[in-house]
């Protein structure tokens, strides 16, 4: 919930963790990793870090044989 009311598109939990992802525009990106990990020290008392990256829009590919 922190990650929406930030500001993100979506979050969810990738597979059955330990990593948790949110969708922004790129203008919101910072300030939703900034309150995802506060409510990860806040409410859990744990460590974390976060990447902000763009989406990439090339997709799957095949590399080499």
């Amino acid at each position: 919930s922190s990650a929406i009311e930030s500001g993100a598109l979506g979050a969810s939990l990738s597979g059955s963790g330990p990593s948790v992802f949110a969708i922004s525009v790129a203008e919101r990106a910072e300030a939703v990793r900034d309150a995802m990990i506060s409510a990860f020290r806040d409410r859990a008392g744990l460590d974390s870090f976060g990447i902000v990256s763009r989406v990439n829009r090339k997709g799957a590919a095949i590399v080499g044989d």
